[in-house]
């Protein structure tokens, strides 16, 4: 059995945080030792969550991790954005959910062939 398919409780499990990706590790598993999480990264600044190691590089290399573009703007209105260039300002007030799922959305424009999308 792979690795990644180690099986546990649901709760466990860390997916890739595009929705088109099945990918996923326990994470109690690579705690344990019992399997690897190699290539994966997690993110923690921005969004949160984890990306599977087929869709790390095109972020990594790419220039595609999420970054904030204004922290003294006021409470929730802070723009994310990248260094291929694309930007989200929220025009009312956002949570930590709606940026993620901006970076989310832009993620999925990207693939191998088009790291500047």
């Amino acid at each position: 059995m792979p690795e990644s398919l180690v099986i546990g409780h649901p709760c466990e499990l860390r997916h890739c945080l595009r929705p088109d990706c099945g990918e996923s590790f326990n994470i109690v598993a690579v705690y344990e030792g019992l399997a690897s999480a190699v290539g994966w990264r997690q993110l923690t600044r921005v969004v949160n969550g984890y990306l599977c190691p087929a869709h790390t590089a095109p972020c990594v290399t790419g220039g595609h991790l999420p970054r904030w573009l204004d922290q003294d703007a006021p409470q929730g209105m802070t723009g994310i954005g990248c260094a291929c260039g694309w930007q989200w300002q929220p025009v009312q007030p956002a949570t930590a959910g709606d940026h993620g799922d901006q970076w989310v959305a832009h993620l999925m424009t990207i693939d191998e062939g088009n790291d500047h999308a």
